[in-house]
């Protein structure tokens, strides 16, 4: 009997060994991963506060915090034992918000926007809100007009008191492309961006047209390592804290960047900024026991200016980090607009969302 039988060609009877086959796969994708790692090197990402905490001319530059973020991932435990670190934004995107507004032109997906989705019928009909702050009369229109100095056209008021309001920037760098030609500032350089005009913005609303006494801290927090971003902003916060047990409301101003979502709105025939506002949990293990409480005060600015400017809230994130609110009760981040908005935009925004917190802080009696 002759046992040297010819090879058989495979077939759907005989296929080729699996190893074979997967190990081809294997090897593409091999080459696919070198590719990109190259890619990635050679070009600067759109995205800045991706996975590497720091880029700069086109170059990675590790540091420990990246190398914590990797160790946590795979060791859970790590997690309730280190500080806070500047999360990884792209894995923090609220995906279900993004797909239906691609997919349905959902806002929000509260049960009543995913309705009027399905039964276009229900968006001739608005629910009823009952008021809860008494705002002032000239709430109906923007009360502060944009001049091309940004002057505010309201007579001066005299500061009284302690300091009522922190802003602050733990994305000190951040800015906008048609003001400054780039969405980012060099930390290196000791550059800051265009976001801390919009928080002096702000400060000169409150305090010039309303006299509250508000700190505007413009330190740069985002130098390398860009991880310890909100490590330094919590040293910031607790030094104002610290001196002024006075202050009522904490915001950190930043400007959003979520690809394929518009962050503008037209009010009253007005281009604005949206305003979207991220409240901070302990999901990720980190102390923050009264973070319902500043979801609260989240929802109730956001009701009122949903009631008063519907389209200017771009909705409320709840996310698993801390971002540094367990510091205080009233604290939270304030995202007006994206890359794309322009400065007068983003102050049309401020406006017409100061006298909503200040009716707030009337109806809480927290204005002396």
């Amino acid at each position: 009997m002759n046992s040297n039988k010819p090879l058989t060609k495979p077939s759907a009877k005989n296929p080729p060994a699996f190893w074979i086959s997967y190990g081809s796969i294997g090897v593409i994708l091999m080459l696919l991963g070198a590719f990109s790692v190259i890619l990635f090197q050679r070009t600067r990402p759109v995205i800045p506060a991706m996975a590497v905490s720091h880029i700069q001319g086109g170059l990675i530059r590790l540091d420990t915090q990246s190398s914590r973020f990797i160790l946590k991932s795979g060791i859970p435990t790590l997690e309730r034992n280190t500080g806070e670190d500047d999360p990884f934004r792209l894995f923090h995107f609220n995906w279900t918000e993004i797909y239906w507004k691609l997919a349905a032109n959902v806002r929000t997906a509260t049960p009543y926007e995913l309705m009027k989705a399905q039964f276009p019928a229900l968006a001739l009909s608005r629910p009823r809100l009952t008021p809860k702050l008494q705002l002032p009369v000239e709430i109906a229109q923007p009360p502060i007009s944009m001049t091309e100095t940004s002057e505010i056209d309201a007579p001066a008021k005299s500061l009284t008191g302690d300091p009522l309001i922190l802003l602050y920037h733990t994305h000190t760098t951040e800015s906008y492309i048609p003001e400054s030609g780039k969405d980012h500032a060099n930390p290196d350089k000791q550059e800051r961006g265009d976001i801390v005009k919009v928080g002096e913005y702000m400060r000169k609303v409150l305090e010039e047209k309303y006299g509250i006494k508000t700190i505007h801290d413009d330190t740069i927090h985002d130098s390398y390592p860009f991880r310890e971003s909100y490590v330094r902003s919590q040293a910031t916060i607790k030094k104002y804290l610290e001196k002024y047990p006075s202050i009522q409301v904490v915001f950190d101003i930043h400007r959003d960047a979520t690809p394929g979502v518009t962050a503008t709105c037209t009010i009253k025939g007005q281009t604005m900024s949206t305003i979207l506002m991220v409240v901070g949990t302990d999901k990720m293990g980190l102390a923050h026991p009264h973070w319902k409480e500043n979801h609260q005060f989240a929802k109730d600015l956001s009701e009122a200016i949903n009631r008063y400017y519907p389209g200017l809230n771009s909705g409320i994130i709840v996310s698993d980090a801390r971002y540094n609110q367990h510091l205080h009760k009233r604290a939270l981040i304030l995202e007006f607009g994206d890359q794309n908005s322009t400065l007068e935009e983003v102050y049309r925004a401020v406006d017409s969302f100061v006298p909503i917190l200040v009716a707030y802080l009337n109806d809480a009696g927290l204005i002396q």
